[in-house]
């Protein structure tokens, strides 16, 4: 986040902050899930309110720092709906971060960051996490 913050600070950009969520698999997005306050509500209902709820002291953030901030949620496969955000937006720059897996662990679980460099059209700024595998 702070790398997004100095490129926004430094060329006076505006920031679409993103959080994809993916429904489990074999769960429809009608299926009823607890709520807050002992309701219940459908699960696709409940992954975007949790998924704002994540977005909320980032975008507030991003606010303080006078930097312009359009959080969005989109659900889906992570590079795919990062890659169609990108496009409809029309994007001059992806900054995501990456956990830096490798071997076995990349293996089996991929790389979103990979699919999104190998397929964005627009330059795709990435930024090592702290504790990452090497």
């Amino acid at each position: 986040m702070e790398h997004a913050v100095g490129l926004a600070q430094k060329y006076g950009a505006e920031v679409a902050l993103l959080h994809v969520y993916e429904l489990p698999t074999g769960l429809l997005p009608t299926t009823m899930v607890p709520g807050a306050a002992g309701t219940l509500l459908p699960l696709r209902d409940y992954l975007v309110a949790e998924s704002r709820r994540q977005l909320l002291p980032q975008a507030e953030s991003l606010q303080r720092a006078g930097i312009p901030v359009h959080p969005q949620v989109a659900e889906g496969l992570a590079a795919d709906a990062i890659l169609r955000a990108a496009d409809e937006l029309k994007a001059d720059l992806i900054v995501m971060g990456t956990h830096g897996r490798t071997g076995l662990g990349r293996m089996l679980i991929g790389s979103v960051t990979e699919q999104v460099l190998r397929r964005a059209a627009c330059p795709v700024y990435v930024v090592r996490e702290p504790g990452g595998d090497d």
